[in-house]
């Protein structure tokens, strides 16, 4: 319902509660004050997942496996210089096709 001001304008009805003075204050004093409160290792609690922790592990044995497998590069070093490494290129032609193959399935 419009209402009549003392100009004689009509008011619209207003849907915006303006702050008063006292919820102004009351705000400020909500607000920090830019003092940190301090926190200690106590203070602090941390939990992990399962699944962060089955991670962790996953990442910690891959790391401690070696890059290079001295062991087996050593046995096809042999074979080499010894003339008993052959390559089977139909085998690797066929590995070859079945990557390109899944990456499209």
């Amino acid at each position: 319902m419009n209402t009549l001001d003392v100009a004689g304008n009509y008011e619209r009805p207003t849907y915006v509660k303006e702050p008063t003075e006292s919820s102004r204050l009351n705000i400020r004093e909500q607000q920090p004050t830019g003092q940190k409160k301090e926190t200690s290792r106590e203070d602090i609690i941390v939990s992990l997942s399962d699944t962060c922790k089955e991670m962790k592990l996953a990442k910690e044995a891959v790391a401690s496996i070696p890059e290079i497998r001295s062991e087996k590069v050593e046995k096809i070093r042999e074979a080499i210089l010894e003339d008993r490494y052959r390559i089977d290129s139909d085998k690797i032609a066929e590995k070859i096709i079945a990557s390109i193959i899944g990456e499209f399935v």
